[in-house]
């Protein structure tokens, strides 16, 4: 399997972009191809919407089956964009065979996991968001409900299932941190080894739109975030949604399930809008010294890393930094940073910063 980052293609030519590179890289698409597509599918709207709605074009189906693109992840803040367009979207999907998890019309119809199976394994997938992406946005929204993260009751639920299926293998992806921010919160990692420890093989992230990087944990793999994959610059909001340099590196993280062994794929964004293109840059271990900048952090002991996320983050005024997941001070600190969004917000809807996504 494959396991790639965002995905937003708004209208037919940028879905032929996306379609010929797939086209042109089959060897690398094989089945059990998995995306975060951001943003329900709709023909009605428009890319010069004044705010970051994002969304694809019904085009898109077909450049994501010539990628044999089997799996859609719409646990994401975009997935409520339009809501009114979320029975459609799945209509649209389940036609062509595309499966997808993270969201649902009925809370009581959510569907966070999903079983496939490759090589005669049996694998669970998870889709979840971080609820702070949802601040400006209710969940549900007119019946569409996003699946978010619960920590304690995910580590459960994947607990009861190793205990009665050992063999079972399990991929979580995350939609989670902030945009264009480099480093995950401590919080995050802590509570992936968490995952890891309590039998999840696969841990993965988006959303950030940039390269994270990651480390090998015991027997398993964790990508705090992948970076985009096809999302075009100076396309959405009226062409006023771009991203910086260094959001042009792409990963994709595939896992041979035979010989359980774990390989990056490397991508590159180049050009903006009609002119966009996806270069394929080849494919390495994770242990290469490719990688070796993006892992270097998650080298360090906790403590270690904590001084250096506090340094090193791109994101620091009036942002709070997360160890825990839980406890009164992550609420005083969730407050805290919703409000700060919610202003943030207002000053990009009267253009005194720019829209981030």
């Amino acid at each position: 399997m494959i396991i790639i980052g965002d995905i937003a293609s708004p209208t037919e030519k940028h879905s032929a972009i996306l379609k010929h590179f797939f086209e042109d890289n089959k060897e690398v698409f094989t089945k059990n191809v998995i995306c975060n597509l951001e943003g329900l599918i709709s023909d009605e709207h428009s890319v010069n919407e004044k705010t970051p709605l994002l969304f694809n074009h019904p085009s898109v189906v077909e450049a994501l089956t010539a990628g044999n693109v089997n799996v859609c992840a719409l646990a994401n803040n975009h997935t409520l964009d339009i809501p009114e367009y979320f029975d459609a979207t799945i209509d649209k999907l389940e036609k062509q065979k595309l499966k997808v998890l993270g969201a649902g019309s009925q809370k009581n119809k959510i569907q966070p996991e999903l079983v496939i199976y490759e090589e005669e394994q049996k694998i669970i997938i998870f889709n979840f968001c971080w609820d702070f992406l949802l601040y400006h946005q209710k969940n549900p929204t007119n019946g569409v409900y996003v699946s978010i993260i619960e920590e304690e009751r995910l580590l459960n639920r994947i607990k009861t299932i190793k205990k009665e299926e050992p063999e079972v293998k399990i991929v979580i992806y995350f939609h989670w941190s902030f945009d264009l921010e480099i480093l995950p919160f401590p919080s995050y990692r802590k509570f992936s080894k968490e995952l890891i420890d309590a039998g999840a093989n696969v841990i993965v992230g988006c959303h950030s739109h940039c390269i994270q990087g990651g480390e090998l944990y015991k027997e398993g793999v964790i990508l705090y975030g992948l970076g985009n994959f096809f999302i075009p610059w100076s396309t959405y909001v009226n062409g006023e949604m771009t991203y910086p340099d260094f959001s042009k590196q792409e990963l994709g993280l595939e896992w041979n399930l035979k010989t359980n062994q774990f390989y990056l794929h490397w991508f590159e964004i180049q050009g903006e809008n009609l002119n966009t293109k996806i270069v394929y840059q080849g494919k390495t271990t994770i242990n290469d010294s490719r990688f070796e900048k993006y892992a270097q952090p998650y080298k360090l002991t906790e403590q270690d890393y904590l001084t250096f996320f506090k340094k090193n983050r791109r994101k620091k005024v009036l942002i709070p930094v997360f160890t825990e997941y839980k406890g009164v001070k992550y609420k005083i600190n969730m407050y805290l940073l919703k409000t700060r969004a919610r202003v943030a917000r207002t000053l990009a809807k009267y253009k005194l910063r720019k829209w981030n996504n």
